[in-house]
């Protein structure tokens, strides 16, 4: 019996199966490993806060300001001025390493003391005349305004400004800035204050020891660079 030449179709099917089988295999591993690397990378992705806010309504925000705060403040202040106009601070700004360093720093203080800082809040302050400044605020602030940054914890529904004391048997503990100036070192806790004040202070004495503000000042203040708005 003779043998053809020609292998049947068949036969060539089942020798190129292996093949077919193999370029698919490494086709399905690279898309495996392409829509991995994409799931990653969308993994990684920050998005946006919804409290962004576009360019147009940043300007709305500096122009209104403008109009109907900076003239008000320069000529309440104009009568104090000692030598040149006075020209009303208008942004606060702190460098970006010091901005991390500060969010390392409470988030160390508060999981010390097992807390868990709720939020930051941004007050309003103003710097008082030259002569009664504190250490480290230089003399052409005097006046002016800024912000210092509190962070807070949240306790029966209500959020407090909050900071660190430590007791005399070494442990930290989370007191409430309105509380700073009821309790001793080893009585600090986070019972709710019987006074209250809508702004979260109240004022205390002195400092008492073994505490740990968590309040960040000392930013770089003044008239607008016009450079942004």
């Amino acid at each position: 019996m003779k043998h053809s030449k020609f292998l049947p179709c068949s036969y060539l099917y089942l020798l190129a199966l292996p093949l077919c089988l193999n370029l698919g295999c490494r086709e399905t591993a690279k898309t495996d490993q392409k829509n991995a690397a994409e799931d990653t990378a969308a993994a990684g992705t920050v998005m946006a806060p919804e409290q962004i806010i576009d360019m147009n309504e940043a300007q709305k925000l500096f122009d209104t300001y403008t109009e109907q705060r900076v003239p008000l403040i320069e000529r309440f202040e104009m009568p104090n001025a000692e030598s040149e106009p006075f020209e009303a601070a208008r942004f606060t700004s702190f460098d970006y390493a010091t901005i991390k360093q500060y969010l390392a720093f409470i988030e160390q203080e508060a999981a010390d003391a097992k807390v868990d800082i709720s939020s930051l809040r941004l007050y309003f302050g103003n710097y008082p005349a030259k002569e009664e400044l504190s250490q480290g605020v230089e003399e052409k602030d005097a006046r002016k305004n800024t912000i210092f940054i509190v962070p807070t914890l949240k306790k029966d529904g209500e959020e407090y400004g909050f900071f660190i004391r430590e007791g005399a048997d070494g442990q930290r503990k989370a007191v409430l800035i309105i509380e700073r100036g009821d309790a001793g070192p080893e009585t600090g806790g986070l019972q709710a204050p019987e006074i209250r004040s809508y702004a979260g202070f109240m004022p205390a004495p002195m400092p008492l020891p073994g505490n740990q503000s968590l309040i960040l000042n000392r930013g770089n203040s003044g008239p607008p660079p016009n450079n942004d708005f």
